[in-house]
């Protein structure tokens, strides 16, 4: 045979040999320690790369969470974001910080004594203590104003420490104030907004950047499954946060609230 039969042949005997079987992919590693953002449309993406969907996994579980905190709002970048409490001087905080415990609610009128004044002097009373309303008004304003202009690039939202994986709901609900008296308030939580997300395999504890649709007055209870009702919410801080334990179905639930806008109160007289 000739080099070129020769090499016909075995160009032939090539083309008739099946391909073999493509390799296997490998499979993906569990997520990095790192920042995961739910969005407004419930998807879930990577801070580090906000255009990459990332894929849950509802057999990685159970989802374990460390901490919650409610945020009011962010500047910077959130991966590296210190959490400050209170009010700020945005001059003075870190470029990359968010703040919580921030106390947005306006500050209730002062009650006016006028017993024992005659109608003039109730009436001047009366717009002097207005006139002060309006200037404690104005530097509340100027306040939330300064506020804004400085943490106004996320928020209000949650920021979850989250181990784990799998199915995780977030129920939020408005509150309503009920009762204000010296030793404790409490407020009712009026309907629920729920939003559930599957969580990829976590490798490590991942900050999870939940946004809210309320921050002031507002319940939000993040769990397993199904956060069971509510009923009266008893305080005295305006914002707490706790770990509920286990539910009757043996899901966790951590729940985080601010105080609904309402008469602050003062600790009771025990003086006799």
């Amino acid at each position: 045979m000739s080099e070129a039969g020769a090499l016909l042949a075995a160009l032939a005997a090539l083309a008739a040999t099946p391909p073999s079987a493509p390799a296997a992919a490998p499979s993906p590693p569990p997520l990095a320690v790192g920042a995961l953002e739910v969005r407004a449309d419930g998807k879930l993406v990577a801070l580090a790369r906000p255009a990459e969907l990332q894929s849950g996994d509802p057999t990685a579980g159970p989802a374990r969470i460390e901490r919650v905190d409610l945020v009011w709002g962010c500047r910077g970048d959130r991966r590296r974001a210190v959490l400050l409490e209170g009010d700020q001087r945005v001059g003075a905080a870190p470029p990359d910080a968010c703040v919580v415990r921030v106390d947005v609610r306006p500050p209730c009128p002062p009650e006016v004594d006028d017993a024992g004044l005659d109608d003039a002097d109730a009436r001047a009373l009366a717009a002097a203590v207005a006139e002060q309303q309006r200037a404690v008004l104005a530097a509340h304003q100027q306040r939330m104003a300064r506020l804004g202009m400085g943490f106004s690039q996320w928020g209000p939202g949650l920021r979850v420490v989250v181990r784990g994986g799998g199915p995780l709901t977030l129920t939020s609900a408005r509150l309503a104030l009920e009762r204000c008296e010296c030793e404790g308030s409490t407020a009712r939580a009026l309907g629920d907004q729920r939003v559930t997300i599957v969580l990829p395999k976590l490798a490590g504890p991942t900050v999870l950047w939940w946004p809210v649709p309320q921050y002031l007055g507002a319940l939000h209870r993040l769990a397993r499954g199904p956060a069971p009702e509510v009923g009266a919410l008893a305080f005295v801080d305006p914002f707490h946060a706790e770990d509920a334990g286990e539910t009757e179905a043996g899901d966790a639930l951590v729940s985080a609230f601010s105080a609904p806008a309402g008469c602050d109160c003062a600790p009771c007289d025990t003086l006799e």
